[in-house]
């Protein structure tokens, strides 16, 4: 006789609905948070958030500019311009929507701005230490 477990209900927290608050809006963990945070980029988009007074909006040039002049490396042979498109395409197209998808920022593809996000100060204290 085989048994067949019912996937759909398998796993599902049965406290949701009883006054608790399904895993998704749970905090995040550390690990999760020094996960988004290995990556250089990611840090440097973040804090420059953090810097901007009453969570103004900033342009995604202005982030690719100052993370590419912070790259900057004087033995390289790559121009400004072709250091900023490659980490334009990186912002664009893995660490903002990846920033986004965690809550850290809102970020507006149409408009090409970037603010903060509803988790941007559960990052802020991790920030200092690396």
């Amino acid at each position: 006789m085989t048994l067949y477990v019912n996937r759909s209900s398998a796993g599902k927290d049965r406290s949701v609905g009883r006054g608790v608050t399904p895993a998704t809006d749970d905090p995040f963990s550390r690990k999760q948070l020094e996960n988004v945070l290995k990556n250089s980029r990611r840090r440097a988009v973040l804090r420059r958030l953090l810097t901007e007074p009453d969570g103004e909006q900033i342009a995604v040039r202005t982030l690719v500019a100052d993370v590419a002049d912070a790259e900057h490396d004087a033995t390289a042979v790559t121009t400004l311009l072709e250091r900023r498109q490659r980490v334009h395409v990186s912002l664009s197209r893995t660490h903002l929507p990846l920033l986004e998808s965690r809550g850290f920022i809102s970020y507006d593809r149409e408009r090409g701005l970037v603010s903060p996000g509803r988790e941007l100060l559960a990052v802020e204290d991790l920030l200092e230490k690396s």
